[in-house]
């Protein structure tokens, strides 16, 4: 297992939390801790691994899980902030709760087939996640509202 991410120095939390997982991990052979990886480093990771879990919370647009399933890899997250709206049709969302994460994270990990399966998928959602798409679903919804506007006038 790997653990990534970023660590900001100047927050007692970031480090009071990263110290503890550091504490925890003391002397086991089968975790590794990357922080505050470049983007090479991200990349090799993503390319490494057989799922990434993504434990956010309230994050509005997470863009780990879409570079993660640009990867093809499937995606497990918590089900808060954005991560539903990315990884619903092509990853698994677990809930608030060790137990559903530990089931989740077992019933991926022990079906190579499923993780194939959404691994692919997750390829082509994250395909459609691109600008032309939003600036084109911007200017649909702005021209709307225009419409809208003039109508009610």
């Amino acid at each position: 297992m790997v653990l990534s991410g970023y660590a900001r120095k100047d927050s007692p939390d970031d480090t009071k939390y990263y110290g503890q997982i550091l504490k925890e991990t003391h002397g086991v052979s089968n975790i590794r801790i990357v922080e505050n990886p470049s983007m090479e480093v991200i990349r090799a990771l993503y390319q490494a691994a057989s799922v990434v879990l993504v434990t956010s919370v309230g994050d509005p647009f997470p863009l780990v899980c879409l570079e993660a399933m640009a990867c093809g890899k499937p995606v497990l997250g918590r089900n808060s902030g954005g991560i539903p709206e990315v990884v619903v049709r092509a990853g698994v969302l677990f809930e608030h709760d060790p137990n559903d994460l530990r089931t989740q994270v077992g019933s991926v990990m022990g079906d190579a087939e499923v993780r194939h399966k959404l691994g692919r998928e997750a390829r082509r959602v994250a395909e459609e996640f691109n600008w032309d798409r939003t600036a084109n679903e911007l200017f649909d919804t702005l021209k709307r509202e225009v419409q809208k506007q003039r109508a009610s006038a």
